[in-house]
């Protein structure tokens, strides 16, 4: 019984570590995580750049999502090693958190990045105010010490049981 338990939650631990992320998707020629320059207040010119994401000479469709204004469409073209730089401004009813979206139309790569608003009477110059991204490791180190705790326990009682049938 127990030797199938462990087996199961050496297998579910195997399992989990051979899936790959979401955060680790492949994109062809690049991290596809974009750079976004700039000053983000509304209507302030902001700058974002692909690099080596994209097929050399692709057209690259980029979309900018921010709440309170309506969606920006806008087209690039990569350059001969696959980067792009668009300028573009932010939307007058921008607020919050806004994304970026890039996609080449012939290969499909895909880039992305983000940026938050900053209110224009916030009075905050912007040059070190930086848009927190990524995610906690936390919950991932509380898994891995939990799975050692299970694992140590589990041990502890088989030996115990070996112990007691001698």
């Amino acid at each position: 019984m127990i030797k199938k338990l462990l087996a199961v939650l050496g297998l579910a631990f195997v399992a989990l570590l051979a899936v790959p992320s979401a955060a680790s998707a492949y994109a062809p020629g690049g991290n596809g995580v974009g750079d976004v320059t700039g000053r983000p207040v509304p209507g302030g010119s902001l700058n974002v750049g692909f690099e080596g994401v994209f097929a050399p000479g692709e057209k690259v469709e980029i979309i900018v999502t921010c709440p309170g204004a309506a969606d920006m469409v806008l087209d690039d073209v990569a350059d001969a090693d696959g980067s792009t730089s668009t300028d573009f401004t932010v939307p007058a009813g921008a607020t919050g958190t806004c994304s970026i979206a890039a996609r080449g139309v012939s290969s499909g790569a895909a880039g992305t990045a983000a940026f938050s608003i900053i209110p224009a009477d916030s009075g905050t110059s912007g040059g070190d105010d930086l848009a927190v991204t990524g995610a906690s490791t936390a919950a991932v180190v509380w898994l891995g010490a939990g799975t050692l705790i299970v694992g140590a326990v589990l041990l502890r009682v088989r030996s115990l049981r070996r112990s007691a049938s001698n």
